[in-house]
């Protein structure tokens, strides 16, 4: 049985940061210079459409998402909120 007919289908936009837990795909499309970090463990899995390296000059607070300095502890700030334990969270 495939599980992707079961799964829930998500596109991460720019800036976006997304995690679920279950049956889930997450796409990032269109990353031209940006970068997409994906996190995962047994429990949950997120993934961060990163646009730019560094948050100093701007606010950032509603789009934790968006900068590199900031995408990585935010992403595991919330996996680690589903249930997911940081020792084995996975960089994809």
């Amino acid at each position: 049985m495939r599980t992707d007919a079961l799964a829930l289908t998500f596109e991460i936009g720019p800036a976006e940061l997304r995690v679920g837990t279950g049956p889930t795909i997450l796409r990032c499309r269109g990353l031209g210079s940006c970068v997409c970090l994906t996190l995962w463990d047994p429990t949950a899995g997120g993934m961060a459409h990163v646009v730019l390296p560094d948050s100093a000059r701007y606010i950032w607070e509603h789009r934790p998402g968006m900068f590199a300095d900031r995408a990585p502890a935010a992403l595991c700030s919330a996996l680690v909120e589903l249930g997911a334990r940081r020792s084995r969270l996975v960089a994809t």
